[in-house]
C-alpha cells in the first residue's frame, strides 16, 4: 500500500532509506508504488531506523508465559555486553541478531526458566542471563552454585551464597537498574569463585 515513507538517495546516488523494501521487491520479484526522493546529504542517513525495532519471531513454543519478551530481553543483554559492534547506533539488537544469538547459544534459551524462577532476586532477564555466564565461566561448579543460589538450603550462616541472595533481593527491592543487579550477581559469583578455590 503506498504511504508517505519514501526511498531516500542521497546525491551521489547512495541509498540512504529503503533498502529493506527494495530487497523484498528483488526476493518477490514484483513491483511497488512508492515515492522517491534524490539528492539528499549522506548524513541524513544518520536520522532514519530511529524508532524501535521488530520483536523478533520464535515461533509457536515461546508464544506463553511471556516467554517471548523474556527471551529478547536476555539475548539483547548478551548482545549489549559481548557482540555490540563499537560505533553501533542502535541500542538493542535486531530480531535477526536475536534469532542469532538464540541459534548460537540454545542453553540461554533453556535458562529462562532459571529467571523467572529467580524474580525476587533480580529482573528475570538478568538472572537468565548471568546463569549463563556463570554456567559458561565454570561448566562443573557454575549449576551447583546457581542450585544453591535458587534455593539457599542447607547452607550456613554467613554463607557467601546467603549474604549474595540478601543483597540481590535489596537491589531488587530498591529498583536499581539491570546493570547494577547483573554485576552484584556476577561479583557474588566471582568471590564464590575465589573463596571456593582456596
Amino acid at each position: 500500500m503506498v504511504n508517505a515513507q519514501p526511498i531516500c538517495f542521497a546525491a551521489d546516488g547512495l541509498l540512504l532509506n529503503g533498502q529493506h523494501r527494495l530487497m523484498a521487491v528483488i526476493l518477490a520479484d514484483s513491483a511497488i508504488e512508492v515515492p522517491v526522493i534524490r539528492g539528499l546529504a549522506p548524513a541524513a542517513q544518520a536520522t532514519y531506523d530511529l524508532h524501535a525495532k521488530r520483536p523478533a519471531e520464535f515461533g509457536p513454543s515461546l508464544d506463553c508465559f511471556g516467554d517471548r519478551a523474556l527471551v529478547s530481553a536476555m539475548a539483547n543483554l548478551l548482545w549489549q555486553r559481548e557482540l555490540r559492534p563499537s560505533g553501533a547506533r542502535h541500542a538493542k539488537a535486531t530480531a535477526a541478531e536475536i534469532r542469532d544469538i538464540l541459534e548460537r547459544h540454545p542453553r540461554l534459551l533453556e535458562l529462562r526458566s532459571f529467571g523467572r524462577k529467580m524474580i525476587d532476586h533480580g529482573r528475570a532477564s538478568v538472572m537468565g542471563y548471568g546463569a549463563y555466564v556463570i554456567e559458561r565461566s565454570d561448566p562443573v561448579r557454575g549449576p551447583d552454585f546457581l542450585r544453591a543460589l535458587e534455593t539457599g538450603a542447607e547452607l550456613a550462616a554467613g554463607h557467601p551464597i546467603l549474604v549474595l541472595r540478601r543483597q540481590l533481593q535489596r537491589l531488587r527491592r530498591d529498583k536499581v537498574p539491570q546493570q547494577e543487579q547483573l554485576a552484584a550477581l556476577l561479583g557474588g559469583w566471582e568471590r564464590y569463585r575465589g573463596r571456593a578455590g582456596r
